[in-house]
């Protein structure tokens, strides 16, 4: 791989998550958003894959504009592919958004998850192009897929890394390589679920030394799960017993359930709804060690409104 590599002091971070309609995901996009922005310093992109309006997408989008939040629509492609499948691909093709700088750093995340240890996030070793946080979580060289969570480089080494110096939209860079991973199938999100990793894994290990070449920042060692990360399949005490999952029950001795402080985790991946009366509470518990009191305050009229929009 040739591309001159060089770092600006003027680069903006910025994170890329997406949601498709389902309000599973939608209800974090401005939440999620919100975290990045005050207690890590990245500013979010978020990539918002909606068929048609409802009126819950325009309220999550007029609630997205009114932090100033940036947003970019992927327009439906005519073909098979499901919203959940777009939302989760479009994120690496964030190096595709015209208006950023080619020195602008880009970093993968999740909608559902929070970051809960900002100088994680910042361990970049700006003597190496790409930077890959927790590869560890797969064996990516044996199963050729390497977790999205989280890759980051600027947008001119992603269009050099992807191969998209020729395409010019998200939706242009997703067509020039989703037809190459048919193979990719998830029972529940259908055919081309996951093809992002797979591609990710393809590209990085057709490169000589890629574990020298960029930087790799590993976590405490496992497979799916680890115990710097709360995560809901073993977020309480009971489900961390009653697990019948093998990764969890091999490191059931390590793996720690939410005790109502964020303190050793590096994320969460978050309980599902989060707007529920049961799961909400803990969420909230974790937005007060995060944000000040007056974005709580805006979180916390935004999760009544967004409820009652559910309820409608």
């Amino acid at each position: 791989m040739k591309c001159t590599w060089s770092i600006s002091l003027n680069m903006s971070k910025y994170v890329a998550i997406a949601s498709n309609e389902d309000s599973t995901y939608l209800f974090f996009a401005p939440i999620t958003s919100l975290i990045w922005r005050k207690f890590v310093g990245y500013e979010p992109i978020v990539h918002l894959v909606f068929p048609q309006s409802t009126q819950l997408t325009d309220f999550v989008e007029i609630k997205l504009k009114e932090l100033n939040i940036k947003t970019y629509d992927v327009n439906f492609l005519q073909n098979d592919y499901g919203t959940g499948v777009l939302a989760s691909a479009c994120r690496i093709y964030s190096c595709l958004i015209q208006d950023l700088d080619d020195s602008d750093y880009i970093l993968i995340s999740d909608i559902d998850m929070w970051p809960l240890d900002r100088d994680w996030f910042h361990l970049q070793d700006w003597n190496k192009p790409m930077h890959f946080w927790g590869a560890d979580s797969y064996p990516y060289a044996v199963w050729n897929m390497l977790p999205s969570c989280y890759n980051g480089a600027t947008k001119q080494w992603w269009k050099n890394f992807l191969n998209v110096m020729d395409c010019y939209s998200v939706e242009n860079g997703i067509q020039k390589h989703i037809e190459h991973f048919t193979m990719c199938h998830n029972a529940k999100f259908g055919k081309f679920w996951g093809y992002e990793e797979m591609l990710l894994a393809h590209l990085l290990l057709q490169i000589p030394n890629h574990r020298s070449s960029f930087q790799f920042i590993d976590r405490e060692p496992g497979q799916f799960f680890h115990p710097d990360r709360l995560h809901r399949d073993h977020w309480t005490s009971k489900l961390l017993e009653d697990s019948t999952d093998p990764c969890i029950a091999a490191l059931r001795h390590t793996l720690k359930p939410f005790d109502g402080t964020i303190k050793g985790f590096k994320d969460a991946h978050l309980l599902r709804p989060g707007y529920t009366e049961e799961n909400w509470p803990d969420l909230h518990k974790i937005l007060t060690q995060l944000l000040s009191e007056e974005d709580l305050r805006w979180v916390e009229e935004y999760v009544k409104d967004f409820r009652s929009l559910l309820n409608d």
